[in-house]
């Protein structure tokens, strides 16, 4: 066109970029601008609508008319002119008409603009007072830019005065649109934009990330914050630029750079540089959008000087202008990062060099550029003061990632380092310029606490001490439940005395190590229990890891003994240490003649003191090594005691011990249960694995303490969404750790239960540093990041630079922690451990910090707030990991060159990924490569793919370049088996979801776990597994056969009613009410104990023992009588297992058919120990008597109830039905009526009946002959 009548022209490039961004989100407003001119003083109105309407129609890009056609978007000039309004609010009368001004214009700002139909602007007069005039003039920022606004304001404003005059106005200076676009169109097509493109491709072929000034990200947002000042000594600016050699503007470009430096500590920057884009007089004079925003690559570190810094940016600079016409938009294209989310440069630089001095009929104005369109993150504007000879400097910012205090201190910050740059000899280092303003204190410079004496630690006590106190405070009170029963604080206390005792018979004690090899059962805890009263520090090895890694383990450590089981144990490597081996029968033996009391210093080798290693537990090695950290007793009580005032951990707590014993996080959760009176519940592996029975087993055994790593909470989460709101009312506390914790891992959560019960904490922790370093409480708006809070009441945590120099609130920060928290460094890594504990320069002499390798801000509240890692360290489901010890174990692979891994994201997970260059001559298979690293290291250190490269593609530096890597293709491993059957077609789909793969990639021979998964995301798979098909698919059956037509096997026996075994297909029975046989059989448990106790008698091994202590008041008669309500209600609680000949069978008595079940003891209270400990060894007789027993004791005060059960009645995890029974018949006999319950839909005997079914051989006599 010269863009006239019928005439279309394609966009111009800054064009197409808006109209697309617009197209994706047309009603936000986004892209609208805006500017006002404050004119001071009288203003004829029609006069200047005269004015206005001759500027209008000179400027032809406001009337621009945009649409899409076949060819693609074009624009057109209409063939009539728009009918525009010029709107004139009044505010002259509002108390305040500035701010009445102010806010008609946000509204208007925020209107929804019609590309195609139009007007695409607002035009309106605004009556402040009689002699105080706004003119205001919104656009679409595809028709005008900020210099496009100044043409047009200036153009208004001589055109005005010129009418107010009484004179014609000069003639129109505007060039047309047409010849604007047509040179677009030409560039874009020449030698000269490929040369640019060269350029710039080159310079970005290895983009490092945006980096910004909050360490946050979010869409952009308009309207923003701003934060604005005047800079008065320009001249001294200037002045100091000359010194160094550079321009005034170089100098500001460089102070945004060391700024940005300085408060990430990134090295390799991105910022954006606002630029106008016009090339040639007809472009400066013309009206329209081009301006663009071209990213200025610096590097920075620590030890570049102020001279080389302003130098570099004085180059960059210069060639960015000589290859500016080549748009952003399109190196976004070339560089693949199109899209929501990929940003190529953080903050944004506007210099504007010229200020317009307008007047309207002699009458003086001002101009405020309102907004250039929506704000990313931060953009700095400099421009020429209004009035005077100084600089106007504004901050905008995106309030969703700023606030506006943060901006006001991060504006002052920028005014700091400006100031330093320009007063600094050439040769300064940027290390020594610094963030922090007069006003500042950062918390952890204040004067440190001295580190406790020696007597202050030693009043702490010991880990043992301290429990003993509690076993000797409350011996029957229930310590410990796992799924053979309960065990109370004395019985436990005695189990572990009698293993201390065996233990420091063979040279166990304070200066020793013993491992641990046990399954999770109580077994485990008495063995953790046994080691420190002896006074060695146990050495947990897990069963669960690789043989390799457990060989890596025990040689770093050479421990004196290892305490086992035998199926436990069996995985380790033979290595010549002693084994004790708790289910040998010498072993059992041998602890019998053991005393069951405490032990002192007279029985040990040597005194045990708080200071003696309590634990060694291994973290992650970047050699491939496993780094030891061995801690003290007095580092896990100072732990407890320093927590205390965030909770109010208590005997009537009950806790899970969910997590491996291999896992520090276990240490917080024995300790908190066991220091405290309160009961320990030990989850079973496979629970631990299925979110629905782990919330089960929270809900049946009262768990009002739980802690848990994000990731696995995630699914819990999505287990109980799935429950009556009330599911967990016991619940008290969710303790996070081992991971970053984000509002989407308890959204979902907090938006069910709220913020009050549960309390959600969140807590950041090392194992260098004894679990926990800091407490934060998340609450019901936990906004973008969840901070960690602030750090336990005797820890330190410094937020410090490169060079260990302190950061200001709002600048990222390397974490190093001080306190008495710190373990003594690494086993046997001095060097190792020289380097990551240090001296700490803010603490008394002598005092040492630990260097986290995390990083952090400080937010204004003083919280601190997580952002990843430092070093190449990464967390994965809660486990800390460095990639170079799986690079080392891949290394050693024999068809394997060299080896890299990175943490990418997957879904809504991040998983690991090698990256393998084969040895000359050799391909190895990839899942042959996983198998490999299965073999040596933990399952959650074995990558989720393994991917062949020719080589490791490196960045311009020599350093990896992970952006340059390929993605993974989690399905490369697929067999392409279509499946053959529904289930098939269904468990193919969801391995797929899960897994992130594309629609049909799975078949049905493919390995779950070489497509990528891995515990957690077996979970996932089986919870929607049960939520598609209604059916609970055991963990067990993923491990045992990972494929779709594995699991869809298991899924036809549960659905159609079969189960198979290797011998075939038989059907499977339902569980149902069924017609009792004469004789009644028992179940396979049953027989077991029947059996064992012929042979050894009634002993009290099969017995359950409860003790509850009770208050005043108690109905000894109502109590009586809800016992017996009880014993009806349960046919296990009234069967006695008889003996027919050598056969034995149950016989259930029927209701009120039993003999009493509870005896009333009057006693005072100092008898009530000695008839609880009678009580709890009773021997059944379960031939004549019912299998529960009670006692009540005590006289007219408090009294106790004892409950004692035969595990061939029930297991531990009945005791909450029990419990919550007898609860309910004792206030029903109290009122004096009995309970009104629904009988049971089914009774043990149903079961032992449908097992015996189930496991029958097969009607063909198949079997051993």
């Amino acid at each position: 066109m010269a863009v006239h009548g019928d005439e279309v022209r394609p966009l111009s490039g800054a064009q197409e970029g808006i109209w697309f961004a617009h197209r994706l989100a047309p009603a936000n407003g986004a892209y609208n601008t805006g500017e006002y001119v404050e004119i001071h003083g009288p203003v004829d109105p029609e006069l200047f609508e005269a004015a206005l309407r001759r500027t209008v129609a000179e400027a032809e890009t406001l009337a621009l008319r945009f649409r899409d056609t076949p060819d693609g978007p074009c624009c057109e000039l209409p063939a009539e002119p728009d009918a525009w309004p010029l709107h004139r609010p009044d505010f002259s009368a509002e108390a305040d008409p500035f701010a009445a001004a102010e806010a008609w214009i946000r509204a208007d700002l925020a209107t929804e603009a019609d590309l195609e139909a139009g007007p695409l602007c607002t035009q309106a007069l605004i009556t402040l007072a009689e002699d105080r005039f706004i003119w205001f003039l919104r656009a679409h920022h595809i028709v005008l830019d900020g210099y496009a606004y100044k043409l047009v304001a200036r153009r208004l404003a001589d055109t005005y005065s010129a009418l107010a005059a009484g004179t014609e106005p000069p003639p129109a200076q505007f060039g047309r649109i047409g010849p604007l676009l047509d040179a677009d169109a030409a560039y874009r097509s020449s030698e000269r934009c490929a040369r640019h493109r060269a350029y710039w491709t080159r310079k970005f072929a290895d983009p490092p990330p945006a980096v910004c000034l909050s360490g946050r990200t979010a869409p952009p947002a308009h309207p923003f914050h701003r934060s604005a000042t005047d800079l008065r000594d320009a001249d001294g600016l200037s002045a100091a630029a000359a010194r160094l050699g550079v321009s005034r503007t170089d100098l500001l470009v460089a102070a945004v750079a060391a700024h940005l430096h300085r408060v990430s500590g990134a090295e390799d920057l991105v910022l954006g540089i606002a630029t106008m884009s016009r090339a040639g007089s007809a472009a400066l004079r013309t009206p329209g959008t081009a301006s663009d925003v071209l990213p200025l690559r610096v590097a920075a570190t620590p030890g570049t000087t102020v001279g080389d810094l302003v130098r570099s940016v004085a180059a960059e600079l210069r060639d960015l202008r000589e290859h500016q016409e080549y748009r952003s938009e399109y190196l976004h294209r070339d560089l693949g990062m199109l899209g929501a989310g990929r940003r190529l440069f953080g903050p944004v630089v506007n210099l504007v060099p010229f200020s317009e001095k307008l007047a309207f009929g002699g009458h003086p104005a001002t101009s405020a550029h309102l907004t250039g369109g929506a704000v990313h993150d931060v953009e700095i504007t400099v421009r020429p003061a209004e009035s005077g000879p100084g600089l106007w400097l504004a901050f905008d910012a995106n309030p969703a990632t700023y606030t506006a205090d943060e901006l006001v201190r991060h504006r002052q910050r920028f005014l700091a380092v400006l100031g330093q740059l320009a007063a600094a000899d050439p040769g300064t280092p940027l290390a020594r310029v610094g963030l922090l303003l007069p006003d500042e204190q950062v918390p952890e410079l204040a004067p440190a606490p001295p580190l406790p004496a020696a007597s202050e630690r030693a009043a702490l006590g010991t880990l043992p001490a301290r429990f003993e106190e509690q076993a000797a405070r409350a011996p029957y009170a229930p310590a410990l439940a796992d799924e053979n029963g309960t065990l109370g604080y004395g019985e436990l206390n005695a189990r572990a005395n009698r293993l201390a005792r065996l233990l420091a018979g063979r040279g166990a004690g304070p200066g020793t190590v013993v491992a641990l090899a046990l399954p999770r059962t109580a077994d485990l805890v008495v063995g953790v229990l046994a080691v420190l009263k002896a006074g060695a520090a146990y050495l947990p090895l897990d069963p669960d890891q690789p043989a390799e890694r457990l060989r890596q383990v025990t040689a770093d450590v050479r421990p004196l003994l290892l305490v086992g089981s035998t199926g436990a144990a069996g995985r380790l490597p033979a290595d010549g240490t002693p084994r004790v081996m708790l289910d040998d029968e010498a072993t059992v033996r041998e602890l019998t003649d053991r005393s069951p009391a405490d032990l002192d210093d007279t029985d040990r080798t040597a005194p045990l003191t708080p200071d003696a290693v309590a634990y060694i537990i291994h973290t992650s090695g970047s050699t491939g090594r496993p780094k030891g950290v061995p801690v003290a007793h007095s580092n896990v009580l100072r732990l407890f005691a320093a927590a205390e005032e965030h909770f109010a951990f208590g005997d009537r707590d009950v806790w899970t011990l969910f997590h491996s014993y291999a896992f520090d996080f276990s240490v917080w959760e024995l300790w908190g249960a066991l220091l405290y009176g309160g009961r320990l519940v030990v989850v079973p592996y496979a629970v631990s694995r299925s979110p629905r029975e782990f919330l089960d087993l929270l809900r049946r055994e009262g768990v009002t303490v739980l802690n848990q790593t994000p990731s696995a909470f995630r699914q819990l989460a999505e287990a109980d969404a799935e429950t009556p709101q009330a599911a967990l009312p016991d619940l008290r506390y969710v303790v996070f750790g081992g991971e970053a914790l984000e509002t989407a891992h308890v959204r979902a959560w907090l938006d069910r239960h709220g913020d009050e019960q549960p309390v959600l904490a969140n807590m950041y922790g090392i194992t260098e540093t004894t679990v926990h370093v800091s407490w934060h409480r998340v609450t019901a708006e936990p906004g973008q990041r969840v901070p960690i809070g602030r750090p336990l009441a005797d820890l330190r945590v410094h937020l410090l630079d490169h060079c260990l120099q302190p950061v200001p609130p709002g600048a990222l920060g390397e974490m190093y922690v001080a306190g008495p928290g710190l373990a003594a460094g690494y086993l046997g890594r001095p060097e190792l451990t020289a380097q990551r504990f240090v001296a700490d320069p803010f603490g008394p002499p002598g005092t040492r910090m630990y260097r986290t390798g995390d990083l952090a801000r400080r937010r204004d509240d003083g919280t601190l707030e997580y952002h990843g890692r430092a070093d190449q360290q990464v967390k994965i489901r809660g486990f800390r990991i460095e990639p170079g010890e799986i690079e080392a174990a891949l290394a050693e692979h024999p068809a394997v060159a060299s080896a890299a891994v990175t943490a990418r994201p997957h879904g809504a997970d991040r998983v690991l990924v090698a990256y393998a260059v084969p040895a000359a001559g050799e391909r190895p298979d990839p899942a042959a490569l996983r198998a490999h690293l299965a073999a040596l290291l933990p399952e959650h250190m074995v990558p989720a793919a393994c991917v062949l490269v020719d080589a490791l593609p490196l960045t311009g530096n020599g350093k990896l370049d992970t952006a340059a890597l390929p993605e993974p293709d989690f399905a490369a491993a697929a067999g392409g088996l279509a499946p053959d059957t529904p289930q098939q077609q269904l468990v193919c789909r969801l391995f797929e979801q899960v897994l992130n793969l594309a629609e049909g990639r799975v078949g049905r021979d493919d390995s779950f776990f070489e497509l990528g998964g891995h515990s957690l995301s077996a979970t996932r798979l089986l919870g929607r597994l049960r939520r598609e098909t209604g059916r609970q698919v055991p963990m067990t059956a993923l491990f045992d056969a990972p494929t779709p037509a594995g699991v869809a096997a298991h899924l036809v026996d549960a659905g159609a009613g079969t189960v198979t075994d290797g011998a075939g297909t038989a059907e499977r029975p339902p569980l149902q009410a069924a017609q009792r046989p004469d004789p009644l059989p028992l179940s396979h448990n049953q027989e077991g104990m029947w059996f064992l106790g012929r042979l050894g008698g009634q002993a009290a091994t099969y017995s359950i023992p409860l003790v509850v202590p009770l208050g005043p008041g108690v109905d000894a008669g109502a109590l009586r009588a809800a016992l017996a309500d009880v014993v009806d209600r349960h046919e296990s609680l009234r069967t006695l297992l008889a003996d027919d000949a050598g056969q034995a069978r149950q016989q259930v008595l029927p209701p009120g058919g039993h003999e009493r079940v509870t005896a009333v003891v009057d006693c005072p209270p100092e008898e009530v120990p000695g008839q609880v400990a009678a009580a709890l060894r009773h021997r059944f007789d379960l031939a004549r008597e019912v299998p529960l027993r009670a006692w009540l004791l005590g006289s007219d005060g408090p009294r106790t109830l004892v409950l004692v059960l035969h595990h061939s009645a029930c297991d531990g995890w009945s005791l909450r039905t029990l419990a919550d029974d007898l609860s309910a018949a004792y206030a029903a006999r109290l009122g004096g009526r009995a309970p009104g319950w629904t009988p049971p839909a089914l009774q043990y005997a149903d079961y032992a009946l449908w097992q015996r079914r189930l496991l029958a051989p097969p009607p063909d006599g198949g079997g051993l002959a």
